[in-house]
């Protein structure tokens, strides 16, 4: 009876871990359409405004006050009975959350004026590198062999899935002034994933979820606010860009809805049942599906580094899914 019984714990847990790796692939899947709204409604709206060198972190610094708002609206409405009697994990746990992932999108949207898309990405997914090592040196929690396998393999395909010869928006003041923004950013996506791992375990995810939502809303706000020009959208201005343009209400409303409220809901609710390292190789498919998206919106066309880069993040996530799985049953001493 005793060892049916770690056996039914084995094989449950074991289909918990997979269910929290499916969606956060679908959060992953979500985050990829943003990469594609994001270029419609920038566009929308940047001829509204002059052109100056603040043109562009005003128009994304006021579009992410408007995603976020909107989407902790919506998610306060979906969870009016969660949305009462905040504990100090909830709050802590989304404060943190926030304002790391809010750094670490305003560092690499900033990075992104003078780096390469592709590289960009490439950069960003580098968590999968550095969350194994923090988990060694800082949390004393090595990560198994096999997950070190899957994080230089996922690596390896994303070295190559951003490999581009295309120049990048504009001269950096620099070499490599986009690139190290979008390092910088890195470390606060980073952190940002840790401190899921720290507070997602004692925090309520939906009241945690909906801190973050105000916090990112409440930076980005303060951001457009005092940015020159992105003040100008918050009179009648923006309410009709919003109107009037059939692409910046779509990329507003579906990156409010999918890419925020659906997204990190999943995130905030299956990362704490996987480690941080295990998360980090499967964020490594927000890229891949961001390229997907883009593929099929006709945005850009299919290359032989795309298809080898993904099949060898394809290759690490299933690497991670299957020996994993192994690793888990012998633990047990389940055979």
């Amino acid at each position: 009876m005793n060892e049916m019984g770690e056996g039914n714990v084995t094989a449950k847990l074991e289909r918990g871990r997979l269910a929290a790796i499916f969606w956060l692939g679908i959060s992953c899947l979500c985050w990829g359409w943003s990469f594609v709204a994001m270029p419609v409604a920038t566009k929308a709206m940047i001829p509204l405004i002059a052109d100056t060198s603040w043109t562009l972190l005003a128009v994304i610094s006021t579009f992410i006050a408007w995603r976020f708002w909107l989407a902790a609206i919506l998610y306060a409405g979906l969870n009016l009975r969660q949305s009462n009697s905040f504990s100090r994990d909830d709050i802590a746990g989304g404060l943190a959350v926030g304002l790391t992932f809010a750094g670490g999108l305003f560092l690499q949207m900033s990075g992104l004026r003078y780096a390469l898309p592709s590289v960009s990405g490439f950069i960003t997914s580098m968590s999968v590198i550095f969350l194994p090592l923090v988990q060694t040196f800082w949390l004393k929690r090595p990560p198994r062999a096999v997950m070190w396998i899957a994080a230089f393999l996922a690596l390896a395909g994303l070295s190559i899935f951003g490999a581009s010869t295309e120049p990048p928006q504009a001269e950096p003041p620099f070499r490599l002034f986009g690139e190290l923004l979008t390092m910088c950013g890195t470390l606060f996506f980073t952190v940002q994933i840790l401190c899921v791992d720290r507070f997602g375990a004692k925090a309520d995810p939906q009241r945690l979820t909906l801190v973050m939502f105000v916090t990112v809303a409440a930076v980005a706000t303060v951001v457009s606010l005092v940015i020159p020009g992105g003040i100008s959208f918050w009179g009648g201005m923006g309410f009709a860009a919003i109107r009037h343009e059939p692409g910046l209400m779509t990329a507003l409303l579906s990156t409010a809805v999918f890419s925020s409220a659906l997204a990190f809901h999943l995130m905030n609710r299956y990362q704490p049942r996987v480690t941080s390292t295990m998360a980090g190789v499967v964020y490594c498919l927000e890229p891949v599906f961001a390229t997907l998206w883009s593929l099929g919106m006709g945005m850009e066309k299919m290359r032989m580094t795309l298809a080898c880069g993904g099949a060898c993040i394809m290759l690490a996530l299933v690497l991670t899914v299957v020996m994993g799985a192994r690793g888990n049953t012998r633990k047990q001493g389940i055979q």
